[in-house]
């Protein structure tokens, strides 16, 4: 009788994209699915602490959701990013921040 067993796999030992439509969204956008989770329990926590501080005031909730959103948006798009950008990114706000001074020479003050 013969072997029914086999394994699936890619030939080559990169990845290829035939299997990359089986992966669950958050893999795809390369999130942390807890850590996103615990987030947003977080934020949603904190506007119902904004609704019952402000004196029942929706508008000022309205607002605090709206920049969660905006946060959350933000956060989605940096995922996206490959970490050796954001070292590039880091790096150049680094010598911005402590780049010497033309009048006396020294590193930036705070």
């Amino acid at each position: 009788m013969a072997n029914t067993d086999f394994s699936r796999t890619m030939g080559s030992g990169h990845q290829q994209h035939g299997f990359d439509r089986s992966r669950a969204w958050f893999e795809r956008m390369h999130i942390d699915l807890v850590l996103f989770l615990l987030i947003l329990l977080l934020a949603c926590c904190g506007l119902l602490i904004l609704y019952s501080g402000s004196g029942q005031d929706m508008t000022m909730v309205k607002r605090q959701a709206l920049h969660f959103l905006i946060g959350f948006v933000v956060l989605i798009v940096a995922a996206q990013f490959p970490p050796l950008l954001s070292d590039c990114c880091s790096l150049g706000v680094c010598y911005w921040c402590h780049r010497p001074d033309r009048r006396t020479g020294h590193g930036r003050r705070r």
